[in-house]
């Protein structure tokens, strides 16, 4: 077989192997999205629905596979698959489309996705009281919301998917198929039957144990709020005392901020905001849903600003403590062709932004906006990529630029080093260069600031290393029953977490060191605690041990003691007050 044969060969299986694994050519109906186009025929209704993952995975669940009650009786009658519409979130998608008449059940939802030679694919299946709906000629099914969770249960964890109703029916079409007109009529949803108070007991612990959480954040009274998953926002005090509270969304939030007096604002997924005045009620003053939440904050003259993005789109929104009620004000956007405008939709000038519009200049797909302080410089670092790749992989190359905060005219950040956000590490400060688009590692590199020479230091992520009975000096291993010297061994790290920092030169760090076995294809990751006394110039090893192997991440913005996160597998959370010697279990996740 030549090469230009083999290659061919090769082609067309994988093209089997892709449309076997996505369902064209194993058995199911792919069903186009809802669109203009796609309207429902005579027998046919709609059904709508949206799925939340739950879970710490990082691909959004992109196909629902739905069954019909006579599969049996015909070859001819397959189960069908809705794909989601393509919407720039990682944590909820939305699901629409045709169907033909008929009683149903939800047979799996599955994330199905390719990056270049690489297919990542994850199946969840439904159990037999999940439920069945109907699908009736010119009306809608409305499933509500279906949640995915991924149970505890010791070293493993029981793939969980929980359905529930809607808390506005057919909300979703009317803001993301503004083209179907319906009225409530129309509307029906699961047939009933007698597990509903089970699933709404199961849908209570799920919120009330969420197994990660999207960030965590130092409030002004020294709390720390964890926000996760379902509207759920957990609180560590300043006396350490654990405190649970939740918004009405089962959407993702994603970043929350306290002012001097109290007051919270929270937002996330599909243009959540929510605020609360001290020892008040949460207020929903959500945007639009187009709309997802990168940033909130309260500005300097204390009025609530946003940084939300569409998927080629910044906007910085503001509104008054004063007129809650009032329209959100925008102050500024970004566009990835034209760049910044004022908040009248003028194109800032070249001495503010120098942006050149060229005629084949190609919109880009925003991924991320992050809003920082270095140096008492506000900045906002803005990733994008192309719209051929997929948002689920976040991938792009980011800018960073400097903005006025009371006027936001906005420049160019020319930094010289590439330190673009700062955080709180302990009793420190680092900062980070966030991996690059070309980056071979992947990974974000840390700074600390020389108190003396006030330059940024990396911190190193090697280590030299002796066998036993040999103690390390310089870059050699000295035998402690001889004269023996040896040449020390050099690894590689990576942080698992922010490094966290009891003085402005000794640190603790939970590090994973890669081993990659050429033969076996396969790679293993030891866990290690290390622990610096030159701010991270060098670390050593210790034979201290994590009291979970699965509980990894330290709280870099808690100043006292080592607190440890189970983020991704629990909501277990350790503390050590003796640096690592031995772990206090703080907050336990509820087994049910």
């Amino acid at each position: 077989m030549n090469l230009v044969n083999y290659n061919t060969f090769k082609r067309c299986i994988y093209l089997v192997i892709l449309f076997t694994l996505a369902g064209c050519a194993g058995g199911v109906n792919m069903l186009p999205t809802l669109s203009e186009k796609t309207a429902p025929t005579k027998n046919q209704g709609v059904v709508v629905v949206r799925v939340i993952n739950a879970s710490s995975y990082p691909l959004p669940f992109n196909q629902v596979t739905i069954t019909p009650k006579n599969l049996n009786e015909s070859k001819k009658i397959k189960p069908s698959r809705l794909q989601a519409l393509p919407v720039a979130t990682t944590n909820s998608t939305v699901f629409s489309a045709s169907v033909v008449s008929g009683s149903y059940s939800l047979d799996s939802i599955r994330a199905f996705h390719i990056r270049g030679d690489y297919m990542y694919s994850r199946w969840i299946g439904a159990d037999a009281q999940f439920g069945t709906f109907n699908v009736e000629p010119g009306k809608i099914a409305d499933l509500g919301t279906i949640i995915y969770y991924p149970k505890p249960q010791k070293d493993k964890y029981l793939n969980t998917t929980l359905r529930k109703p809607s808390s506005q029916s057919s909300d979703i079409l009317g803001d993301y198929f503004p083209f179907y007109s319906f009225n409530q009529e129309q509307v029906t949803t699961w047939s009933e039957d007698e597990y509903q108070e089970d699933r709404d007991a199961l849908y209570a612990s799920i919120a009330q144990n969420p197994v990660t959480f999207n960030t965590d954040y130092l409030a002004p009274d020294n709390s720390i709020y964890f926000v996760g998953k379902l509207g759920v926002i957990l609180k560590r005090t300043a006396n350490k005392e654990w405190e649970l509270d939740a918004v009405d969304t089962d959407l993702d939030l994603s970043s929350i901020s306290q002012n001097n007096q109290g007051d919270l604002i929270i937002g996330g997924d599909e243009g959540a905001v929510f605020f609360k005045q001290n020892n008040g009620e949460w207020q929903n003053i959500s945007t639009a849903r187009s709309h997802h939440v990168e940033e909130v904050y309260f500005n300097d003259v204390g009025d609530i600003e946003l940084i939300t993005r569409e998927e080629t789109k910044l906007h910085v929104l503001t509104k008054s403590l004063r007129e809650l009620n009032s329209s959100w004000i925008t102050l500024a956007t970004y566009d990835s062709v034209a760049g910044w405008k004022d908040g009248s939709g003028n194109i800032q000038t070249i001495s503010q932004v120098k942006k050149t519009v060229s005629k084949k200049s190609k919109a880009k797909r925003i991924v991320s906006a992050v809003i920082n302080k270095v140096d008492n410089i506000r900045t906002i670092t803005v990733t994008q990529q192309s719209m051929r790749e997929n948002f689920a992989f976040g991938t792009g190359a980011s800018t960073t630029y400097v903005f006025a905060p009371d006027t936001w005219v906005v420049s160019k950040y020319e930094k010289d080093t590439g330190v673009s956000s700062i955080f709180d590490a302990g009793v420190v400060k680092l900062g980070v260069e966030y991996a690059g688009y070309w980056s071979l590692s992947g990974k974000s590199t840390y700074y600390k600031k020389d108190l003396d020479t006030r330059t940024w230091e990396k911190i190193s992520t090697r280590i030299k290393s002796c066998q036993t009975n040999y103690e390390l000096s310089g870059n050699f291993c000295l035998s402690t029953n001889s004269k023996a010297k040896v040449k020390a061994k050099k690894e590689s790290f990576n942080f698992t977490s922010v490094p966290w920092f009891s003085s402005n030169t000794d640190a603790t760090a939970i590090v994973s060191f890669s081993d990659y076995n050429f033969w076996s294809g396969k790679r293993s990751n030891e866990i290690k605690i290390v622990k610096t006394n030159d701010a991270g110039k060098t670390w050593r090893i210790t034979d201290l041990e994590l009291p979970s192997e699965f509980c990894t991440r330290l709280i870099s913005k808690v100043k006292d003691s080592l607190l440890l996160s189970c983020n991704g597998t629990s909501s277990d959370f350790y503390e050590s007050s003796d640096f690592g010697k031995s772990w206090q279990h703080v907050r336990e996740h509820e087994s049910f």
